[in-house]
């Protein structure tokens, strides 16, 4: 395996195993970004406190024959709790974004 800048790397369950390629699924519902693997109901909590999530094709406006990944942007606010981190900083809430690439192989044919 060879692992380059900016992959993703996904970890599944062990019951998973006989399901390969895994089929993950993302959605917001109330600002929790969830996920889910090889399920179309199963769904956990991953990140809370989102605002947006932008997705580009890559290259921009292409047909879907042509896409060769998509720039996935999330963007969200931390929520600095001082009481059970003390060493936290009290300078209140920040906005962070996340940016990737991610590339498109279609290794599975159904």
């Amino acid at each position: 395996i060879t692992i380059n800048n900016r992959d993703i790397i996904m970890q599944i369950n062990a019951q998973d195993d006989d399901a390969f390629p895994a089929v993950v699924r993302y959605r917001i519902v109330s600002e929790v970004l969830q996920r889910s693997v090889n399920s179309t109901t199963d769904y956990e909590p991953i990140a809370t406190n989102i605002s947006s999530v932008d997705l580009t094709t890559i290259p921009p406006g292409a047909s879907l024959e042509e896409i060769t990944a998509v720039r996935i942007k999330i963007s969200g606010q931390t929520t600095i709790n001082v009481s059970s981190n003390p060493s936290a900083s009290p300078n209140g809430d920040k906005n962070r974004t996340l940016q990737t690439v991610v590339k498109i192989e279609n290794y599975f044919e159904g």
